[in-house]
């Protein structure tokens, strides 16, 4: 019977073992959690300052080219002489789309 007894107390003291183990862990993801938390906040803050600059870049460049190539709303789609649109007509028409999808993306995520 006494050995018994010292087994119950083997398994009493590595219960409590696990219990202290499990606390530590749970502690230590608490605080890598928050540090994730804080990194993720970071990049949120640095994406929005790109993009924001992005935005910028992209409006400004559809303006400057479209002021140099005194478009018209008439004059969109036009083609060259052998059937194709100019590729220069094309990027233009990318860079006013790109810029019209980041405006909507932008506003839907604030």
């Amino acid at each position: 019977m006494s050995q018994k007894s010292i087994r119950l107390t083997e398994q009493e003291a590595r219960k409590h073992s696990l219990v202290v183990e499990s606390e530590l862990n749970r502690a230590q993801l608490a605080i890598d959690w928050q540090e994730v938390k804080q990194g993720l906040e970071h990049l949120g803050g640095r994406m929005a300052t790109v993009g924001s600059a992005a935005e910028s870049a992209v409006k400004m460049g559809a303006t400057v080219l479209g002021f140099f190539r005194g478009l018209s709303p008439k004059d969109r789609g036009k083609e060259t002489s052998n059937g194709k649109r100019s590729w220069f007509s094309t990027v233009i028409d990318g860079t006013r789309a790109g810029a019209s999808l980041w405006s909507a993306l932008r506003s839907r995520m604030r």
